[in-house]
Parts: C-alpha cells; structure tokens; sequence
C-alpha cells in the first residue's frame, strides 16, 4: 500500500471524529429560563431523569422544559433548611441528599418535601456540623457526609444518627483536618478523604483508622484538595485549588 493511500485511508477515517466535534453546540441556561441563580454549585441527573442543579439561591429541578425551584421557606420545616446548596446525591435506595451551609436534607419525592438533619448539642447521634462540603456513598451503601468545622459523619439508616470521626491533635490514627472538601473511593476499595488544608488521607475500614499520606515525612499538598479520580491504570489523580 502506497503512503498517499494509508494518508487516504486515515483520513477517511478520522473524518467523522472531527465532524461530531464540528456539530457540538451548547445552550445556556440562565435565570431568563428559570434557573433560581447563575452561580451554580453541582449538577446531578437522577435516575428518573431529572436533572438537579444546586445553586447559590436554592435547588433547582429541570425536565427539560421547566424549572421546579426549592428554596427554605421561614417556619416550613419541610423546606430546604439553607438556599446555599453544596453538595447533591442520589443514594442507592433513589432518594436525593442535599448539603446547604446550614444542614443537610433528604427529599420525599411523594410529598415534595425535606427532611432536615441538624447539629443538635442535646443529641449525641445529630450531625456534627451544619455547614455541609461533601456527600458520599461508597460500595457498601454507606452514606457519608463531610463538612467544614467537625469532620466526618457516617449515616446510620437504620437508627437515622450519625457515628462521627473528628481530628484529634495527639492521635495520628485520626482525620488530618475537620475541614472535609472531598471524598473518593478507588477500584481497590481504598476510601480517600481530601482536606482544604491539602492533606489526604485513606480509611481504614477494618480498624476505623485514618492513614495519613505523606511524602518526605509532609502532607501532599498545602493547597485544597478539591477532586479525585482513577484513572484506567489504576493511578488516583489529585485536583488542587492552586500548585
């Protein structure tokens, strides 16, 4: 085969790739459509099909078509406890958990409502922080949920309380930080916990110990830990905010 007939073929071939990026258009969606905020904070696609957009002014709840804006509403106890929204997931049952700045929620989709979860100082088992980060749930269906001043909190479905793990300064088998920014679970099971103050850590589910990963004897980073993910090698790959 000549070279002019392997340019050929190569570019019969690759000319559909360019193509489709040729064709790629995007729409804007604004608050002239519905969106209760331009700032958006997360996006998730449930699987009824709904798309949940999570804003600085509310939860926002798209068809297609329309808007269905959720808001906190004074002296309804079912709406959103917060209209700053952090953090949204669906769990493995379908219902929908939203982080706010000022408590966490789960939707009732047959009343189209909230249920709220709050630091209750009387309460032992009541999350440990209101301001939520980051809501996770890993292969075994545990929900966990990150926040900014006291740690992490594991949910118990059964009981609806929260075990809480905290930073300790003299205990090195515990979180590097009580600022959780975000949280990944790797294709070995490793559950990886990343911190505003850069450090990052891995949960030891047997022992319920913290690792602390460093490099040199320091933390990884000193810059916030913001994403995660695993590449098809099998590399984790840190996302910071800065360096």
């Amino acid at each position: 085969m000549t070279i002019k007939k392997i340019f050929f073929y190569l570019f019969v071939l690759s000319f559909p790739l360019f193509a489709q990026y040729q064709d790629l258009r995007f729409n804007h969606i604004t608050t002239e459509n519905g969106l209760s905020k331009s700032s958006v904070t997360c996006i998730l696609q449930d699987r009824q099909g709904f798309i949940w957009v999570g804003t600085f002014n509310g939860l926002n709840r798209y068809d297609g078509y329309d808007f269905a804006v959720y808001q906190y509403v004074q002296d309804d106890q079912r709406s959103l406890s917060h209209n700053y929204i952090s953090s949204i997931l669906e769990d493995y049952k379908g219902r929908l958990w939203v982080g706010t700045s000022d408590g966490l929620n789960c939707y009732d989709r047959l009343s189209d409502s909230f249920k709220r979860y709050r630091y209750d100082k009387n309460k032992s088992g009541s999350i440990s922080d209101n301001q939520i980060e980051v809501i996770f749930q890993d292969r075994s269906k545990q929900l966990w949920v990150g926040t900014r001043n006291k740690g992490l909190n594991l949910f118990n479905p059964q009981t609806e309380t929260f075990i809480h793990y905290y930073s300790q300064k003299n205990n090195p088998n515990s979180l590097s930080s009580n600022f959780i920014q975000t949280m990944f679970q790797d294709s070995r099971g490793n559950l990886w916990i990343g911190h505003r103050n850069g450090a990052v850590d891995l949960f030891d589910k047997k022992s319920k110990k913290f690792i602390r990963l460093s490099l040199n004897g320091k933390q990884l980073s000193y810059f916030a830990i913001r994403s995660i993910v695993e590449s098809q090698d099998g590399s984790v790959w840190l996302g910071t905010q800065g360096s």
